[in-house]
């Protein structure tokens, strides 16, 4: 099921928004992801043979599954994204010892992890293109406002010496990313997008799928032939 696509009406839809919103978000979320991710890790790696690096290890997988939950609920919230939880290793038997290795040997526990880690530099991208974007706006909104009666202020700028020049060359920027702004933060909040779905999100919810597994198991043997 793909994500829905955002509306046409630029900056006035609600999905620019909310990718806005969601770009923003990105770099703290991302910023608190990391510290405690690293520090955790370093924490379980120091005491790896005692029985509290064992336990470090626990809390770090049940961190990165909590934070990583929350990313993808704030995913479906504001990009619409089709992103469930993934299937995950389960202990064989109760006890520390075989939680522990069911940890260490689930595969998604780590990409939980690696998307942690890779999270904090798409947060920065992302808060940098929105301040890019804010910074173009408010200079190209206000040049003109602020150029009118002072020929001193447009007259040795770049465009100048002319008032429409040095506005063209200063508000230009800023009607354009108007207008290709959201298409811009769409781009850089769809790879993130498709970053979840591939590292720590499955497209299609558990319970269909586990009902599509069961009801196909239950044509299978409806299905075949009953041998004597």
């Amino acid at each position: 099921m793909p994500a829905a696509k955002p509306g046409s009406r630029g900056f006035l839809g609600a999905s620019a928004w909310r990718g806005t919103l969601y770009a923003l978000l990105c770099m703290p979320l991302g910023l608190a992801g990391f510290i405690v991710t690293m520090l955790s890790l370093a924490v379980s790696a120091a005491g790896s043979l005692t029985v509290v690096g064992t336990l470090c290890f626990i809390q770090t997988f049940a961190v990165a599954r909590l934070w990583t939950r929350l990313d993808r609920g704030l995913a479906r919230w504001l990009l619409r994204l089709p992103a469930d939880e993934p299937p995950r290793r389960q202990p064989s038997r109760p006890g520390l010892t075989a939680r522990f290795a069911a940890g260490m040997r689930d595969r998604q526990s780590w990409r939980d992890i690696g998307f942690i880690l890779l999270y904090l530099p798409a947060g920065i991208l992302l808060a940098l293109i929105v301040g890019l974007m804010a910074v173009l706006i408010l200079r190209g909104v206000t040049y003109p406002f602020k150029a009118w009666d002072n020929v001193a202020y447009y007259r040795e700028a770049w465009g100048g010496p002319s008032y429409l020049g040095a506005v063209a060359v200063h508000s230009v920027p800023g009607l354009l990313a108007i207008i290709l702004g959201p298409a811009v933060i769409r781009a850089a909040t769809g790879l993130q997008g498709r970053l979840i779905q591939r590292l720590i999100g499955s497209a299609v919810p558990r319970s269909r799928s586990a009902a599509g597994t069961a009801s196909a198991e239950g044509r299978d043997r409806s299905g075949s032939p009953r041998h004597r």
